[in-house]
């Protein structure tokens, strides 16, 4: 088996009518029988990671642009805190900085997404 047929091979050897009717019989669902879920699975989901990382080095624009972000996201939690507001309609205007734009078209200016911040024709 190869890369080409294996999610077909896959597919057609696990998706069968007994499988699928299995696996609602196994969830209560058909027939309906609420039993099936015991108190023990309703535990609460736990926090396992906060944090994702990208295994692949990005090129330039995307790693750019995903380090900006981050920093967005940052300085929004930053506003957000230290914010007297609770009025969520004031937040927008202190969010969207001209700095922020500015440096968004600078740091594109040197990749090569400069097209997508130049004013002439691509």
């Amino acid at each position: 088996m190869d890369k080409t047929n294996f999610l077909t091979e896959v597919h057609a050897k696990t998706l069968t009518p007994a499988n699928i009717k299995a696996a609602f019989c196994k969830t209560g669902i058909i027939p309906f029988n609420p039993n099936v879920v015991i108190t023990d699975m309703m535990a609460l989901s736990q926090t396992t990671s906060t944090h994702a990382t990208v295994p692949i080095q990005q090129s330039g624009p995307i790693k750019m642009m995903s380090e900006m972000v981050l920093d967005y996201i940052n300085y929004q939690r930053i506003v957000m805190s230290s914010s007297n507001s609770t009025d969520a309609e004031d937040l927008p205007g202190l969010l969207l900085t001209p700095f922020f734009v500015q440096s968004a078209v600078d740091e594109l200016s040197s990749t090569s997404a400069l097209f997508l911040v130049s004013s002439s024709l691509i």
